[in-house]
């Protein structure tokens, strides 16, 4: 429990039932590089990282997490996480994601990992969603075995998938397939999907899906059934192969180059059209170099908001690439201004502020379509939609 600011952590405890459990507070970010990335992992094995129960701004920011035997990082009970930037890589599970697994938890960001090569016996290599529905955008999630490879998506979990790159996953089920889809309703845009066996497996209705790259095709706008041209692609599907050290970035030429969502709120960060896959979008991926054990972060300035649609409360989350004067105001969809958020001298990073939906007088405002608005350094200003439902 309590907040941890802990910078650098090898945890190297010999016994394979070992298990960090968060109810309150943990914070492990690397992110500003001074110490190099934070290691979770054990000399053998160890259960993961499970958040049960809390509340608090819980955030995993450039940490490698490997050889867990439950889940690398597993979430219940309405907790709150960000997993930003992370590689999670060799870990297993039997019946969870052996990567991520978040049941019963919405206020969940899965954003910029590299997850590859992790294996389940019962479930997914990759990341389980059960009655959640956490934001998950700008990810690589390659070379994960499992009883379907890539995501298990079940009970609720209408989750909206932006900018993901999945590829080169293994299903060891009979009926092989990379998505398993119960009762659930999820949207796919803007991500590259490649797999040598059958996408989804959806008994209750097909995901929405737009301008992706799918083996086989799909039907939905803008969606491509090519070749995405990899740099360097891992040499097969499954945990057998490494997908850690393989280059997924496309190369020159790739059809899958703005090929995106044409809207420019879905704009690459050098305001071109959107890439498809995870190193595209306004919070694409900057890998530094392929093989080294450091992730870049965004490192410009960025903005988002989650949950969106929201009620009653959303968080605005904001990069700051060099340290200056930031403003966040609040617009209607007229262009009136309903309130400031911040206005102050920030040192360059990550920062986030909440909105609770009401005006500069404290009075809430009416459901609808609201603005945000960042300003930082005196020249880069960034605005992005949000619904406020009541």
């Amino acid at each position: 429990d309590g907040e941890s600011n802990v910078v650098s952590v090898d945890y190297n405890h010999s016994s394979a039932d070992a298990q960090l459990i968060v109810h309150g507070k943990l914070v492990a970010d690397a992110s500003d590089g001074r110490e190099g990335p934070i290691h979770l992992t054990a000399n053998e094995s160890w259960k993961g990282i499970l958040f049960s129960d809390t509340q608090e701004e819980n955030k995993i920011i450039d940490c490698r997490i490997s050889k867990a035997t439950e889940s690398a990082i597993a979430i219940e009970l309405d907790s709150h996480v960000e997993i930003i930037g992370n590689r999670i890589f060799e870990n297993s599970s039997a019946g969870l994601g052996a990567a991520i697994d978040v049941n019963g938890s919405n206020n969940v960001v899965i954003q910029q990992n590299l997850i590859a090569n992790n294996t389940s016996s019962n479930a997914t290599g990759g990341i389980v969603c059960d009655a959640s529905i956490p934001e998950i955008s700008n990810n690589v999630i390659v070379n994960n075995t499992g009883t379907y490879g890539a995501f298990i998506l079940k009970s609720g979990a209408d989750v909206t998938l932006v900018n993901n790159t999945i590829a080169n996953n293994e299903s060891t089920n009979g009926s092989p397939f990379l998505f398993y889809v119960f009762q659930a309703y999820p949207e796919v845009m803007n991500s590259i999907i490649i797999d040598d066996g059958t996408l989804f497996f959806a008994p209750f209705g097909d995901p929405v899906i737009s301008y992706t790259c799918l083996t086989g095709g799909y039907a939905g706008t803008g969606n491509i059934d090519t070749d995405p041209m990899f740099n360097d692609p891992s040499e097969g599907n499954g945990s057998e192969f490494s997908g850690v050290y393989a280059n997924w970035m496309l190369a020159d030429g790739s059809p899958c180059i703005d090929a995106g969502n044409p809207d420019a709120m879905y704009n690459d960060m050098d305001n071109s059209v959107n890439n498809m896959g995870a190193y595209g979008g306004p919070n694409g991926m900057m890998p530094t170099s392929i093989g080294d054990d450091v992730t870049e972060l965004v490192a410009a300035n960025s903005l988002r908001n989650y949950p969106n649609p929201f009620n009653p409360t959303t968080n605005i989350a904001f990069n700051v690439e060099k340290a200056g004067n930031v403003s966040v105001d609040i617009f209607n969809a007229r262009g009136q201004k309903v309130t400031t958020l911040v206005d102050e001298y920030l040192l360059a990073g990550a920062h986030s502020v909440v909105w609770n939906g009401t005006n500069d007088r404290g009075d809430n405002v009416a459901s609808g379509i609201y603005l945000y608005k960042m300003k930082a350094g005196g020249r880069y200003t960034s605005t992005k939609k949000m619904i406020l439902l009541k």
